[in-house]
């Protein structure tokens, strides 16, 4: 008898790739989707800044005790998935 695992998938995006790897990996899997305007983050506040000059504006923050993550496209993926794993 084999034992029973559980395996759970979650992420905010899910591409239509990482679906179908879900359809042919898992036994019977579940969905959950939700449409992104039935998303709520109650209690949670959320800011889009555009800055020109990155390091002025997460300094800044920072050395007023605020905690924030900033990433753009112009950083490679190695620098952009350190800045995920420490969020």
């Amino acid at each position: 008898m084999q034992p029973k695992i559980q395996v759970g998938v979650f992420s905010a995006t899910m591409p239509p790739e990482a679906l179908e790897i879900t359809r042919k990996l898992m036994n019977k899997p579940v969905r959950v989707l939700v449409k992104r305007d039935e998303l709520t983050l109650e209690g949670i506040k959320q800011f889009y800044v555009n800055v020109e000059e990155e390091e002025w504006f997460t300094d800044k923050m920072r050395s007023r005790d605020h905690t924030l993550s900033a990433t753009h496209g112009d950083m490679d993926q190695n620098t952009r998935d350190i800045i995920k794993r420490e969020f």
